[in-house]
């Protein structure tokens, strides 16, 4: 591998200066983090070593999940294979080789504390408390920086355990909005305790650092993912910051992709609070984004059974209608895919549907999860129906699932009529009213079109 290195400013002691970096990063897990980070920070000879001195000039670096590490220079990728157990080693020792103001795309995933290697479960010690300072230290130099994915998971334990990563979320968070050319944020924001495996949680304090570089990039952010769990570590405060990150979120004027999963179990609060960060924003612009060039929408809400729960009371969801009202007007969209549980739903989420989902000419994959949901008005039948009546005209639809709709006899309405008729048309399975249960499922698949075509031939 071809190295690039920065010509040599070397302070007068480089011995010292060396032997400083590898005892701070020895020890740093008995002292207080953002002190060591603060001493980095502002002694200039470190920073410069730090930073600037032998460093890689990588345009991509990336740490899978469980043992892979990728480094792509200008000669081409270079991949590493290392047993995870040995990963929380060697990525603080790859950050510390890596020239960060060359970085365009930043890939960081921390294991969880337990990894399969082999088809066997390897425990991996909490190492991470020395490479996130380093990360949150050194991002302020990526001026180049991209995109951006970071799986904080493995975190998250030790900010419960200790409540000592308030400093360093604000230092990261600060740092990065020094990237302004962030376009794409990705953030894996879910720890599932040894202790409870059924529970997921999540950290509040990260997302309201976060927020900040979100408002600061609003002309510039494009795509932003996150996948949260239901609840947060901290769980007597309630100030808002769920709120306040995804109204950062949908303020966004570039914005082209979102997806938003929630892992939760009894605990609402973040789908509550983003139902209310889109009333919010529905109320402040007119009931529409701002951002004309969204194109993927994807809100999945995934319930994690307990043992000995009963269901939801209908009462404690917020109505997803605010989100669905927001989309309306988003004409550049072309996939859609939402999952929520049945409570979410009513006539007006309905008709909300309706009009996200019809006249866009760009639409061509839409999947909706009604979770059991009871149309008593038969509104689901008569949007889908209006639906696929403009995409016959077209015929740009690519793949279109509505399922788990609680099933009614409604066979001899129109929009069922029209819905047998398009069946019949054209068969072979490219559309199908399949029945699970007491439920409806409506399913189309231009692939399934495609190989009866070729059927027939």
């Amino acid at each position: 591998m071809d190295v690039d290195e920065e010509p040599s400013r070397a302070p007068p002691t480089p011995d010292l200066i060396e032997l400083a970096s590898i005892v701070l990063s020895s020890i740093e897990k008995y002292l207080d983090l953002q002190s060591t980070i603060t001493l980095a920070a502002t002694c200039k000879c470190l920073r410069s070593h730090l930073v600037h001195e032998g460093k890689i000039k990588a345009s991509h670096f990336e740490t899978g999940s469980q043992h892979d590490m990728l480094i792509r220079v200008h000669t081409g990728e270079h991949n590493w294979l290392t047993a995870p157990g040995r990963i929380f080693n060697y990525m603080p020792k790859a950050l510390n080789t890596i020239y960060f103001p060359s970085l365009k795309r930043l890939a960081l995933s921390f294991p969880d504390s337990v990894a399969i290697y082999n088809e066997h479960p390897i425990s991996i010690p909490n190492g991470y408390m020395s490479s996130w300072p380093m990360l949150s230290f050194l991002i302020a130099d990526a001026h180049k920086l991209e995109e951006l994915l970071i799986d904080s998971s493995a975190l998250i334990k030790p900010e419960r355990d200790t409540c000592g990563m308030e400093g360093t979320y604000k230092m990261f968070g600060q740092n990065l909005s020094k990237c302004t050319k962030l376009r794409s944020l990705v953030l894996h924001n879910v720890f599932s305790p040894a202790e409870n495996p059924s529970a997921s949680v999540h950290s509040a304090a990260l997302l309201r650092h976060l927020t900040p570089v979100v408002e600061k990039r609003v002309d510039r952010l494009e795509d932003i993912t996150l996948f949260i769990g239901g609840k947060s570590i901290e769980d007597q405060r309630r100030d808002g910051a769920h709120r306040d990150f995804f109204v950062s979120v949908l303020t966004l004027e570039k914005l082209r992709h979102l997806n938003v999963h929630i892992t939760a179990t009894k605990d609402n609060t973040v789908l509550c609070e983003f139902l209310e960060a889109c009333t919010i924003v529905s109320r402040s612009n007119g009931m529409r984004l701002r951002s004309s060039s969204l194109g993927f929408v994807q809100l999945v809400y995934e319930e994690i059974p307990q043992p000995d729960d009963d269901d939801l009371a209908e009462d404690e969801l917020t109505n997803i209608e605010p989100f669905l009202r927001l989309l309306g007007e988003s004409s550049e969209l072309n996939v859609f895919s939402m999952t929520v549980p049945r409570t979410c739903w009513s006539q007006e989420s309905v008709d909300a549907l309706k009009r996200v989902i019809t006249r866009k000419p760009s639409l061509n994959t839409v999947r909706i999860d009604f979770r059991g949901y009871r149309d008593d008005s038969e509104k689901i039948a008569s949007c889908l129906s209006e639906f696929l009546s403009e995409k016959e005209a077209t015929d740009e639809l690519r793949r279109c699932c509505f399922s788990r709709i609680m099933k009614l006899p409604f066979e001899e309405s129109d929009s069922a009529l029209h819905l047998r008729k398009y069946v019949d048309e054209h068969g072979r399975g490219c559309f199908r009213i399949a029945e699970d249960g007491e439920m409806w499922n409506f399913l189309f698949s231009r692939v399934s079109l495609l190989r009866s075509a070729e059927e027939t031939e």
